[in-house]
């Protein structure tokens, strides 16, 4: 009994401290009894009940591997003391549907679980293979139908298409350089008593813009216009005398 205290340690050697000491009334007398009292607290008597539960409702998802499944399979099989020989036909009703219908052909053809366990394992490795070849495939597809539908949208697009204009060469007149402060005349005084006389009418007095008189260029065509008419009267009056 000391061994089996010793070897024990936290909530488990608290639950066998009260019976374990010298001056109790309930102290253990053999090993034995100490390991009945644990499996008392620590065993769930419902615990092949719920296996079996669990068991019953397990099923392989799509996800898992055969082996990982296999592996859960045959763990609630053995808490829940499940008979050997209905472990064969339990697999087969736990496997996806894709394995279903991969072994329902040679399923008489396999009268043990090793040997359906065997052929499950090969044909869900060549599923897995073929899926993922599958997928590689698609991809392939796919990115090939983007390049086309780019390549096409590209080709069908309106290319505009720009003339360069000619070139002219533009010369520009030349232009003399001025300077860029004006020329200023030299300022003359004017006399103050300085008589202005305009040389149009002879007149002072008065601008050239404000003279009432013709100007003399106006006057010599007035006279030449008056000459032209009085000539043209003397030739008209001689054509009338008989």
């Amino acid at each position: 009994m000391l061994y089996l205290f010793n070897r024990t340690s936290g909530d488990t050697q608290k639950h066998l401290q009260p019976r374990y000491d010298e001056d109790s009334q309930t102290r253990f007398i053999i090993a034995k009894e100490m390991l009945d009292y644990l499996a008392s607290i620590y065993i769930n008597p419902n615990a092949i009940r719920e296996a079996r539960h669990d068991y019953n409702s397990l099923l392989m998802k799509p996800s898992q591997s055969f082996s990982e499944f296999q592996t859960q399979f045959l763990y609630l099989a053995g808490k829940a003391q499940v008979p050997r020989e209905s472990l064969r036909i339990d697999l087969y009703d736990r496997v996806t549907t894709a394995l279903q219908k991969g072994i329902a052909p040679n399923l008489r053809l396999l009268p043990t679980y090793r040997e359906l366990a065997a052929d499950l394992a090969s044909l869900d490795t060549e599923l897995r293979r073929i899926a993922v070849q599958e997928d590689r495939q698609r991809r392939f597809r796919e990115r090939q139908s983007t390049r086309t539908h780019a390549t096409t949208s590209i080709g069908s697009a309106p290319v505009a298409i720009v003339t360069p204009k000619p070139t002219t060469t533009v010369h520009s007149p030349f232009v003399r350089a001025r300077s860029e402060t004006p020329r200023t005349e030299p300022y003359r005084p004017v006399p103050a008593d300085a008589t202005f006389t305009y040389f149009n009418c002879d007149k002072p007095g008065h601008m050239a813009k404000e003279c009432p008189e013709p100007r003399r260029g106006d006057l010599k065509e007035i006279e030449e216009e008056l000459e032209e008419s009085c000539n043209k009267q003397d030739e008209d009056s001689g054509k009338e005398e008989p």
